[in-house]
């Protein structure tokens, strides 16, 4: 399991990104605060807040391909 931090600055920046992680045949997760969603559902994300810290869960090891196609979001 690989987890980074994300953060989208727009609901432009949500639709890319689930056009990104839909390619990609991973289980994946949002996580913020106690809530928790499929990562690749643009509502699930967008409700949980465009400008917030999330934590991406990928539920693969081997997920570098991925992570560096979404490195514009991710943040320390």
């Amino acid at each position: 399991m690989k987890e980074v931090n994300i953060v989208f600055r727009n609901p432009e920046e949500v639709q890319e990104f689930i056009t990104i992680a839909s390619k990609y045949p991973y289980n994946m997760d949002m996580k913020r605060g106690a809530y928790m969603i499929d990562a690749k559902s643009i509502l699930g994300i967008l409700s949980l807040g465009v400008g917030q810290r999330m934590k991406l869960q990928i539920l693969e090891d081997n997920c570098e391909e991925l992570v560096y196609c979404i490195r514009k979001f991710c943040t320390t």
